[in-house]
């Protein structure tokens, strides 16, 4: 496994959004219209970039699937947070759908144990 950097994150965000496009959970996430293959590469790429703020972004080494892990005790800067947040609700849930997810991940958030964990997922390009 190797990191994910500035040079192959955009390999990585397509490997992701292959695996997931059209995966109910993923759409239902993001607003649905014109622009869903957007979208879905807005939510994803807001998926890596914050795994790689927390050390967990790598990629497996035949460059073929994606590993991501979120350290709980590791914060995003200020700038970044509001940067990768504000770039998600506009290009990808939209502003309307905002409050509904923020409140969710609160929720989820409140149920998490108080102590340090690593919240995994692991995604591989498969050709048939």
């Amino acid at each position: 496994m190797k990191k994910i950097t500035k040079a192959n994150k955009a390999k990585a965000v397509a490997i992701v959004c292959t695996a997931f496009k059209d995966i109910d959970a993923v759409t239902s996430v993001i607003k649905y219209d014109s622009k869903k293959e957007e979208r879905v590469r807005v939510l994803f790429d807001f998926c890596v970039s914050v795994s790689m703020e927390k050390e967990g972004a790598f990629l497996t080494s035949d460059e073929m699937g994606v590993a991501l892990l979120f350290k709980s005790w590791k914060k995003l800067s200020f700038e970044s947070a509001v940067s990768n947040y504000f770039k998600l609700v506009h290009y990808g849930i939209s502003w309307e759908r905002a409050p509904q997810m923020i409140m969710r991940e609160l929720r989820l958030q409140k149920g998490e144990p108080k102590k340090n964990i690593c919240i995994s997922g692991y995604w591989a390009l498969t050709i048939l």
